[in-house]
């Protein structure tokens, strides 16, 4: 599997979707164990039953409406049954005002807490296909890669053999070198 780290991601992804970092980025790496994003809406009232651990969380304007309605002590409990199940980062959508007690905490247990203007629903599509393409499967090969009518076809085999020799026959008949040694 990939490496991927919340320093990362904030890093990648900080100008693209307008994040706004609201606590200090720990200083060891955080690592993302999973390419799902979940709203954890059951889990701040106390239902965690079926919840995955360990997925990037991200609080919508349901989660933070839900937030507003407690007082200080019920805020800092719901949230902390969400930290429980130990995500490696929260984000807030719709630039929505964290209140001071979840701040408190936050801050309390160095937790990595980031902003976006972007609604949940934009900010988890956009987040989600980031994620995929960070934890796809990467190999390489030895060969050369051509395209021929919007089909790539990969020639391999040992040093020597003509490889190159078939992609520039192909290539002079009008069709396009991708890559050539290390595709």
């Amino acid at each position: 599997m990939n490496r991927v780290t919340i320093q990362d991601l904030y890093e990648q992804l900080k100008e693209p979707l307008l994040l706004d970092l609201l606590s200090d980025m720990p200083a060891e790496p955080i690592l993302v164990q999973a390419p799902d994003v979940h709203r954890p809406g059951m889990a701040l009232m106390g239902f965690a039953e079926n919840f995955l651990s360990h997925r990037i969380q991200v609080f919508g304007e349901s989660e933070t409406a839900f937030l507003s309605n407690l007082d200080e002590d019920e805020q800092r409990a719901a949230v902390e049954r969400v930290l429980s199940l130990e995500p490696p980062v929260i984000f807030v959508a719709m630039d929505k005002t964290v209140p001071k007690a979840v701040m408190d905490l936050i801050r309390e247990l160095k937790f990595p807490l980031i902003r976006t203007p972007l609604t949940a629903v934009e900010f988890m599509s956009e987040l989600s296909h980031h994620l995929e393409k960070a934890f796809s499967p990467k190999t390489e090969v030895h060969g050369t890669l051509v395209d021929v009518y919007g089909v790539g076809l990969l020639f391999t085999g040992r040093s020597g053999i003509g490889k190159s020799e078939c992609a520039l026959d192909l290539i002079e008949r009008g069709h396009r070198l991708v890559a050539d040694d290390i595709v």
